[in-house]
């Protein structure tokens, strides 16, 4: 070793590794551009999303969550025509927010087991009727598919 690195290190084998001299920052054109902040006064695509969902949210939706028996008042097309079905069932799950919520219902029809998926939002939806309220203890009653009879039952809220 050389002297002048002996004399940085302390000793020539103190098992250290010898220190480098700090490198030099490169030039102001390697260095990257300052983020632009937005302008209070620009509109950023997001603000222009969330004021459009805002526009497009219900407000005359009840409350309702998993376990509560709810008739859903759908409006369907047929040809020319425009009538309301009724969709009544179990809520299993109320997922997502905003404007992109949807909640599950399910009900036995003839014994076959039906799910369908809505959009809370949706302008198809005409009303939504709560007729029980359910007492349970999970978000997702994924389990009902699976029970049958009077084990799919679910006690009413007192």
């Amino acid at each position: 070793m050389s002297a002048q690195l002996q004399e940085i290190t302390g000793s020539a084998h103190c098992g250290m590794h010898p220190i480098r001299p700090i490198h030099r920052l490169g030039h102001a054109s390697h260095r990257r551009p300052l983020r632009r902040q937005p302008n209070s006064k620009e509109v950023s695509p997001m603000n222009t999303l969330d004021f459009v969902d805002q526009a497009s949210l219900r407000d005359d939706i009840p409350d309702f969550g998993p376990g509560d028996t709810v008739n859903v008042h759908v409006k369907v097309i047929e040809g020319s025509k425009e009538r309301i079905q009724v969709f009544k069932g179990v809520v299993l799950r109320r997922q997502g927010g905003g404007i992109r919520e949807t909640f599950t219902v399910r009900k036995e029809s003839y014994g076959v087991g039906v799910e369908r998926t809505f959009p809370v939002h949706s302008p198809n939806i005409d009303h939504i009727d709560v007729v029980t309220r359910g007492d349970v203890r999970r978000a997702k009653l994924y389990y009902l598919r699976e029970l049958r009879g009077k084990k799919a039952k679910i006690k009413e809220k007192r």
